[in-house]
C-alpha cells in the first residue's frame, strides 16, 4: 500500500487529512501499463482518476501529442465533473504504474465524509482551471504566430 506521504504529492490529495487519505488509499487500485499502451483511449467512456507512480506518459488527441506527464501527476480528473466520453488518449512512453480512483469510490467518500470530498473536488476544479490557463496561453501563443505568418492583406 502506497505511503501516505507518497500520495500527498499528488495536487488532487493536497489539504487532506491523514483520516481522509486513510479512506481513499485502500480503494486506490495499482495498474502496470507497458511502453505503447493505451491507458485511456480518446472517445472512450471511462470512470476512473489516475495517478502516474512511475513513468512517462503522452496526452494524444487525435494522435496529436500535447502534453506529457511524468510521476506525481494525474489525468482523468473531467469525469468528475461530466460524463462525457475521454477527450484525449493517455499513452505509456516507458513502463509506467499508476494507481487509479473510481468514480464510485468518490461518491463513496462524499457519504463517509462530505469535507473530505469537498475538499477533493475543490483540489480537481483547481487543477482544471490550472490547464484552462495553461491552454488559453498556447492558444494565444498559436493565434500570434499564424497572425505573423500570415499578415492579412488589406
Amino acid at each position: 500500500m502506497i505511503p501516505l506521504e507518497d500520495l500527498r504529492r499528488y495536487s488532487l490529495f493536497a489539504a487532506l487529512d491523514d483520516a481522509a487519505l486513510e479512506l481513499i488509499r485502500p480503494r486506490l487500485q495499482p495498474e502496470a501499463h507497458p511502453a505503447g499502451s493505451a491507458i485511456v483511449e480518446q472517445g472512450a467512456h471511462g470512470d476512473r482518476v489516475y495517478f502516474l507512480v512511475e513513468g512517462r506518459v503522452a496526452i494524444e488527441v487525435d494522435g496529436v501529442e500535447l502534453d506529457q506527464l511524468h510521476a506525481g501527476a494525474q489525468f482523468g480528473e473531467m469525469h468528475f465533473f461530466d460524463i462525457q466520453t475521454r477527450s484525449a488518449a493517455v499513452v505509456a512512453r516507458e513502463p509506467t504504474r499508476t494507481l487509479s480512483l473510481d468514480n464510485r469510490d468518490l461518491r463513496a467518500l462524499q457519504q463517509v465524509s462530505p469535507q473530505a470530498y469537498f475538499m477533493l473536488m475543490m483540489n480537481c476544479g483547481r487543477d482544471i482551471s490550472r490547464r484552462l490557463r495553461a491552454l488559453n496561453h498556447k492558444y494565444v501563443q498559436l493565434l500570434r504566430q499564424v497572425a505573423t505568418s500570415h499578415p492579412s492583406s488589406r
